[in-house]
């Protein structure tokens, strides 16, 4: 199994598709069948729901991009992926007296371990900072309806 094989599919996945909100190209990666884990608020969901999560974030809190930081393939064909998501502030954002951090954006580390087989994201476990961003993103993005993730 060549790195393209299994840790490719997965960085393209993070860096390419879900940075650039692109759900078309996620048939590219994912098996029909894939499901997806959510350790952090304890769902699974199908491709299409994933496709939703892609999309509602690009809507919701756009410029959100992922780095992926570091990545272990496993024989078995298992990748484990440490990534950052940062997400900037929207111009006219209300800051409700939270203060910009460094750099001007904020960030949050996450991990997952995706099976990849025959090119294709089959399952992925997926738990990344989400707690936190939920406090921090709704005093930024709020508003009454607004909430982080939007699909929960």
């Amino acid at each position: 199994m060549t790195t393209d094989y299994g840790e490719g599919v997965v960085r393209r996945f993070w860096e390419d598709i879900f940075s650039q909100g692109d759900i078309h190209a996620m048939d590219e990666v994912f098996a029909a069948d894939f499901k997806l884990h959510d350790l952090v608020y304890r769902q699974v969901h199908r491709l299409m729901g994933t496709k939703r999560i892609v999309r509602d974030t690009h809507y919701d809190v756009p410029g959100t991009r992922v780095v992926v930081e570091d990545q272990r393939l496993e024989a078995d064909g298992r990748v484990f992926t440490r990534f950052t998501v940062s997400v900037s502030p929207p111009e006219d954002a209300e800051t409700s007296g939270q203060s910009t951090p460094p750099g001007g954006e904020w960030e949050y580390s996450g991990m997952s371990i995706s099976r990849v087989v025959e090119g294709k994201i089959e399952e992925t476990w997926l738990v990344w900072e989400a707690l936190r961003a939920a406090e921090e993103l709704s005093a930024i993005f709020g508003s009454e309806d607004w909430r982080w993730p939007p699909w929960r």
